[in-house]
Parts: structure tokens; sequence; C-alpha cells
């Protein structure tokens, strides 16, 4: 099924979805552009969306979109240091223009941070160590956003991205990771499942190895609760180009009308 576009509206999303134009100048081998990730990728105040391709590149589509699906512009596919884009997208460094994790491929795997710039995602940042998910969040060790990468034993930390980058590692496994500030204090906590559910708690030396279990809860969520979103993993196919979680907290709509929001959907 092709990427479909669902454009939002005042009363939430509306409409009908329409088909993403992905132009045959931005594709590269034979392989379904999926995986998309949202993001302002070169700061102009726009969404932009970054797909998968093949071969170690990935399709830049720059924003805003048509109501017709077709991106404002796109250039040829970019090198990547892997081919499995994941989201949420980021400003790591700062310079007003979003990065992105970028996965070597699905499942357990290396990864690296790519920088967003001008041109868009194009430089290669911190190369984080393999994994089966990747999530960021602010940890406590400093003002700089960090990286969490979950293993089947263990939970590898890099701190103050995007370089340079101080390692850690937590004897906790971590399949599925998530972060957000539960408690209101500036830092964000990791949430890892699995086998079994943990929350690891942030301080001022970062994330530690103390974590608790909550207890499963039947029905819906208590008011005032949010559902984190800063895991990067691969789990499904239905992505939102909203901002949310610890690192996406300003709306930022993929058209050029503020009040608007689009999300994108597809399986390969």
């Amino acid at each position: 099924m092709p990427l479909q576009v669902l454009f939002g509206s005042p009363a939430g999303l509306a409409g009908r979805a329409v088909k993403l134009s992905v132009p045959d100048r931005a594709r590269f081998g034979n392989d379904w552009p999926d995986q998309p990730v949202c993001g302002d990728f070169d700061g102009d105040g726009e969404e932009d969306l970054v797909l998968h391709a093949s071969g170690g590149r990935l399709s830049y589509l720059r924003g805003p979109f048509s109501r017709t699906g077709a991106p404002r512009a796109a250039g040829a596919p970019l090198t990547s240091p892997g081919e499995v884009p994941a989201g949420p997208a980021a400003d790591v460094d700062g310079d007003g223009a979003d990065d992105l994790v970028v996965r070597a491929t699905e499942g357990t795997g290396r990864a690296a941070l790519v920088l967003g710039g001008p041109a868009g995602p194009t430089r290669t940042g911190t190369r984080l160590p393999a994994g089966v998910d990747v999530a960021l969040g602010r940890f406590g060790r400093g003002k700089a956003l960090d990286a969490a990468v979950g293993g089947t034993a263990e939970t590898s930390l890099r701190y103050d991205l995007p370089a340079p980058a101080a390692p850690a590692t937590l004897a906790v496994p971590g399949s599925t990771l998530d972060a957000a500030d539960f408690d209101g204090d500036g830092r964000d906590e990791l949430v890892s499942s699995g086998s079994r559910l943990r929350v690891l708690r942030a301080g001022p030396a970062g994330l530690t190895g103390g974590t608790r279990s909550p207890s499963r809860r039947r029905g819906p969520a208590p008011r005032g609760s949010s559902r984190p979103a800063t895991s990067t993993g691969t789990g499904g196919p239905t992505w939102s180009c909203g901002r949310t979680g610890a690192t996406r907290r300003t709306p930022s709509p993929c058209t050029g009308d503020r009040r608007r929001t689009c999300s994108t959907t597809g399986r390969r």
C-alpha cells in the first residue's frame, strides 16, 4: 500500500487520504518508499519528509505538501549511514533544523544521528552502538539531548549529543524504549519494555539502574497523563507528523497553514 497523507483541520483529521507523491528523481533502487519521518530538516519552518530508499540512501521531500500529496521540492536521494529512518525527529544540535536517527537495518543493528541543515539531512553525526531500539531524551547530565540504545541484555547511553557523546551502560535490557518527563522536573525518564515494563529514573548524573515496574491498568489513562513518543523503533506502519513527547513539544504542521497537521500511513 503506498504512503498516504491525511490532512488535519481545527476539528482534527478530516477528508479522504491522498497518495503521497514521491518523484522518480527522489527514488533509488526498487524498494517501496516507506518508513516516513516528518521534520523541518532544512530549517525553513515547513515540515519535510524523509523516506527509506535503498542502497544506503534516503529520499528527501521538502514541504509544505499540496492537497494532492505533492512536495514543494525533491532532489536526488541523499547518501546515508543507513536505510531505515526512524522518528521522531528533533533539533539535537540547536541549529534550527531537525535531525533524525537512521538505522542500518530493521531489527538489531547499528544506527547514527543524521544532522539537518540548509541542504537537508546530509551530515552524519554521532554513531550509535548496535541495538534493537533507540530513544532520544534529556536524561539529566546536561541541557543537550541524549540517546538510549536498547539491547537484549543491556541499554547503552550516549550523553550530550551530537558530539562529544559521553558513553555509559545500564544492565537493563530494552527491546522497546520510550522517553518522557513523567514528574515534571525537566528530566526525561526512560521506559523500557519487553519481557518486563520498567521506568528508569533520571537525575543530575543521568539515568540510573534504579527502576520501578508500573502495574498494568485497564481502561483509559488517568486525566492529565501523556503518552511518550520518542522511540525510534520500527514497530508499526503508521507515523504522525505532529510533534509530541519529550523532544517534540510544539505543534508543527506539514502544510503551510499553521492550524493544520498531517499524518502519513502505509506499509511496505
